[in-house]
């Protein structure tokens, strides 16, 4: 893998990360979510990046049962190391390419 393409796994990853404690937050608390919406942060390759996003719970648990894909926000995709699986209002569901 190229450094650039560890430094994108490396950001993608902490990030899924930390979304995946913000959604264990709401689990316990169902205020937490407005409007069932899960208050996460972009996953991204842009290591400055932290713009929020809202994801439903279920595509929230979809996307993480496959571990190469990420929720972006619309124009923080990188179309050299993925591909767009979904457009959804808000957010995309991206797929990294290769291993």
């Amino acid at each position: 893998m190229s450094p650039r393409g560890a430094r994108v796994a490396r950001n993608q990853e902490l990030f899924r990360e930390v979304n995946v404690h913000i959604a264990g937050l709401g689990v316990d608390a169902p205020s937490f979510d407005k409007d069932g919406l899960l208050p996460l942060v972009c996953e991204c390759a842009n290591t400055g990046c932290t713009d929020p996003i809202e994801v439903d719970r279920t595509t929230f648990e979809q996307v993480r049962e496959n571990l190469r894909r990420f929720l972006v926000k619309p124009g923080h995709e990188d179309p050299l190391a993925e591909s767009i699986v979904e457009r959804r209002a808000g957010y995309l569901i991206v797929e990294t390419r290769g291993t």
